[in-house]
């Protein structure tokens, strides 16, 4: 009898199963929404491509999923419908083109959306997505009386990445950024008083009058407290008689932020900034007082009343 042996070979089979990387996606900001200053009675537009614009990006790797696998990402973003300065509120706005997006750094082919619409994009397996965001808007002072002040609020930022790997994973993150805008008081001033040279000889330079003395008029500027204004003025004024005969007006301006702060009062020249005083919020003041001298005149100057006008522009 014949014995044969058998022998059984078992074999092993390892099949690998994609598993998910262990990267999760992350939200780097570039920009806050900062719509700059404005009057009370003026709108501020930002478009998703002006430098004021928000700004950020949503950075998701490449993951190993299932073969037929479904994976995607959902961008809500939540935007404030106003901003508020203490008590004090200002609508925004916002358009279907208020903001958009892009897969590169660039405003070449973006895709325009309205932010509370939010992003869709499906993930493929291996392909790492890179969102670029840019949100924009409009702010709206509801008018002469808005309160001057800093309005803040909040964009909200909120992503879901759903991965249908082994085992399948779902990120959530969410991220903040910063709404500024800034309204300013209109500017004005008032004048009391006026400069007179009184009786001039032909012939003759007249005295000076000193923009620090009892005779300077004074010019008052009120506006946004603590904002810095440009002053201007022109250095040398014609003053005519009826006839259209001129001498020459070389204005000397002082000022200070204090009422009673002739005394002490500085030059002020043409081109140069001065403060208002006080603090965001509140109403400023600059105090200027008016002096100078009259070229002089010559001894044939026709003889009458010559008169003319100081023009003083500030701004911020």
């Amino acid at each position: 009898m014949k014995l044969f042996k058998i022998s059984v070979l078992l074999v092993m089979v390892t099949i690998d199963v994609p598993i998910l990387k262990a990267q999760s996606p992350t939200i780097t900001v570039f920009n806050d929404l900062t719509f700059g200053m404005s009057l009370g009675n003026t709108t501020n537009t930002v478009a998703p491509t002006d430098p004021t614009a928000a700004s950020f990006l949503i950075q998701v790797p490449g993951y190993a999923m299932i073969q037929y696998a479904y994976s995607d990402i959902q961008v809500s973003i939540t935007v404030p419908y106003s901003l508020t300065s203490g008590k004090n509120s200002m609508n925004v706005t916002y358009s279907s083109n208020s903001a958009a997006w892009n897969t590169t750094n660039s405003f070449s082919g973006i895709t325009y959306f309205g932010p509370s619409s939010g992003i869709y994009q499906q993930i493929y397996a291996n392909t790492p997505l890179n969102l670029y965001i840019w949100i924009g808007g409009t702010a709206s002072p509801g008018g002469t009386w808005q309160a001057s002040g800093v309005y803040t609020g909040t964009i909200s930022i909120s992503v879901q990445v759903r991965v249908d790997s082994k085992p399948k994973k779902t990120y959530t993150l969410s991220q903040s950024i910063p709404v500024t805008a800034s309204v300013i008081q209109g500017l004005s001033m008032t004048e009391t008083g006026s400069l007179n040279f009184g009786q001039i000889i032909a012939g003759t330079t007249p005295p000076a009058i000193s923009a620090q003395s009892g005779s300077a008029p004074e010019i008052t500027a009120a506006g946004s407290g603590g904002k810095t204004m440009t002053v201007s003025y022109s250095s040398t004024i014609p003053i005519s008689d009826m006839y259209g005969n001129s001498i020459t007006f070389i204005p000397s301006l002082f000022g200070s932020n204090i009422s009673t702060g002739q005394a002490g009062a500085t030059t002020v020249a043409s081109q140069s900034t001065v403060t208002l005083s006080g603090s965001a919020g509140q109403t400023g003041f600059y105090y200027f007082w008016l002096g100078g001298t009259i070229a002089a005149v010559p001894a044939g100057q026709p003889p009458g009343a010559y008169s003319g006008t100081f023009t003083l522009t500030v701004n911020y």
